[in-house]
């Protein structure tokens, strides 16, 4: 119900200026606001996707995490108390953790020795060029 101060859409003033002037504004208004949520629901939907990606990776790294910290209570378990050299002994070589596996048509020691090797000079892949 309309008040005495706020006219109802009957009583609207008229606009002044044309109609032909007046759509055109509204058109444009209204494309530019449904380009702005277009972008902003393809924003949303990718932060979506990046979320989940980060949640499944954080799962996966407690995951690693705990098991880790299960095998060293066991390593430690069986050291005994009178010394960690066995458990030492018993864990994996963080050189040989490292190694690429074998690929076809290459020997494994050539494989092995590239991942020793030093790091080519080239540009970094995924890293983009400076510009200078």
């Amino acid at each position: 119900m309309p008040s005495e101060d706020h006219p109802g859409p009957e009583e609207a003033p008229p606009f002044r200026s044309p109609k032909r002037t007046l759509v055109r504004a509204f058109r444009l208004s209204r494309d530019r606001w449904k380009e702005k949520a277009t972008q902003r629901r393809e924003e949303l939907r990718s932060l979506k996707v990046r979320l989940r990606d980060v949640e499944a990776s954080r799962e996966l790294w407690k995951q690693k995490v705990a098991h880790l910290q299960e095998q060293l209570a066991r390593l430690t378990a069986a050291a005994g108390p009178t010394g960690s050299a066995a458990a030492e002994a018993a864990l994996p070589e963080p050189a040989a953790a490292r190694r690429e596996l074998p690929v076809e048509g290459r020997p494994a020691e050539a494989t092995a020795a590239a991942a020793d090797a030093a790091p080519p000079s080239g540009p970094v892949p995924g890293e983009k060029k400076r510009r200078r």
